[in-house]
């Protein structure tokens, strides 16, 4: 799995002002004064380094070095190649930034695992007569506490014409209910084992 950060320099203005005050004598005659230099200064957030800390599952790639500079308003996106622990719960990882010239930050995370997959059910006549075509009925429902893309459904059979061979589904929210349909024609007898897999993205697959 991947898990995509984002870091964000929150620095209202671009530069940092920096008054040095000097005091100059002048002879003859002796007469005091003050002058003063103004020193801007860039207010980048320099990075040496990010990485991904926890304890209660495989961090595979968890390091980004030599990252370079943020500048004010300016966000950046890293990613860290992690692997999905087991059991479902709370994780609370944490990301560690390491600043030059500045105080490192320690930013601990909240990653909810949910292993809840969707579901899928179907409507399919029992019995199919040679040279008809049959109409298959599928619902799908996603269950899940949150949004999933990419939902596509594809039948897996040999040696029967179905149409269409997939359907794009995309975004389903959650609670959400999809329904869809396919045409199946056979033009020979026998038993055949039907399976649709249902696919959606950064998730599982399951066969009906």
């Amino acid at each position: 799995a991947i898990l995509t950060i984002t870091i964000t320099n929150t620095a209202e203005a671009g530069h940092a002002a920096e008054t040095e005050v000097r005091r100059v004598i002048h002879t003859p005659p002796l007469i005091t004064t003050e002058e003063k230099d103004k020193r801007v200064t860039p207010i980048n957030a320099r990075i040496r380094s990010i990485t991904l800390r926890e304890d209660r599952f495989e961090v595979i790639n968890g390091k980004h070095i030599r990252v370079g500079e943020i500048g004010p308003g300016q966000s950046m996106n890293f990613s860290f190649e992690i692997k999905a622990p087991l059991k479902d719960g709370i994780y609370r990882p944490e990301v560690r930034i390491d600043l030059e010239g500045g105080r490192d930050v320690r930013y601990p995370m909240t990653m909810v695992v949910d292993s809840t997959t969707l579901r899928l059910s179907a409507d399919i006549p029992p019995v199919i007569s040679v040279d008809e075509t049959a109409v298959i009925e599928l619902s799908i429902a996603n269950p899940r506490p949150n949004q999933v893309n990419s939902v596509q459904i594809i039948p897996m059979v040999d040696g029967i014409a179905i149409t269409p061979t997939d359907h794009f589904v995309g975004m389903m929210g959650p609670d959400d209910i999809k329904d869809v349909t396919f045409e199946l024609f056979a033009d020979y007898t026998g038993i055949k084992e039907l399976y649709f897999e249902l696919i959606f993205r950064n998730g599982y697959k399951k066969r009906l």
